[in-house]
């Protein structure tokens, strides 16, 4: 769970405000495969984060079905997804287990070199690391998942209607997963 010093600093950020001013360039709204259902590309979050068209984050527990449920699990899932994908990266550079402590031009170019040669190495060696015990047990599924709104808490429709949709497209046989109705009704 992210605390709430984690959010006012994403509130602060250059990400959030290039996120709010739609100047950071996101790919167009794609149609969801087998489905007619056309969506945003969007950031995934837990329950500490606003909920906007571009950051999806988990249905609150007080109102959960078992729909709802579903779309908790499959988020809980793409952001494991990122944090295997960033503890891979922090075990082979130990720079990322700590603030990087440098200027902010110096760091975002460190951060770039990292994730370049982290694509390198996957290119060139597989997928392997991701079924090690730095992540836990990832499927298939799992390793495949590698525009407005404001952070205050009042939640717009859109991003209500952007994640009832996604929510929709989950529970469809077009956007189902294997064992996803075995989920666990907590997962957040």
């Amino acid at each position: 769970m992210v605390n709430k010093a984690m959010v006012e600093f994403f509130r602060y950020s250059a990400l959030y405000q290039s996120l709010e001013t739609r100047s950071l360039k996101l790919p167009e709204d794609t149609v969801l495969p087998n489905s007619e259902i056309t969506l945003p590309h969007v950031f995934v979050g837990d329950d500490g984060y606003p909920l906007t068209t571009y950051l999806m984050k988990p249905y609150s527990r007080r109102t959960l079905d078992r729909s709802k449920a579903i779309f908790n699990y499959r988020l809980s899932r793409a952001r494991r997804v990122v944090e295997c994908a960033f503890g891979i990266c922090a075990s082979k550079w130990r720079i990322l287990d700590k603030a990087i402590e440098t200027k902010v031009d110096t760091a975002l170019e460190i951060v770039k070199c990292i994730a370049l040669l982290h694509n390198i190495i996957i290119d060139v060696e597989g997928f392997h690391d991701l079924s090690s015990n730095e992540c836990g047990s990832l499927d298939a599924n799992d390793r495949n998942q590698l525009k407005k709104s404001r952070i205050h808490n009042s939640v717009t429709a859109s991003a209500k209607q952007t994640r009832d949709l996604f929510c929709i497209y989950f529970n469809s046989p077009a956007g189902s997963v294997p064992r996803q109705e075995e989920a666990d009704g907590d997962v957040q």
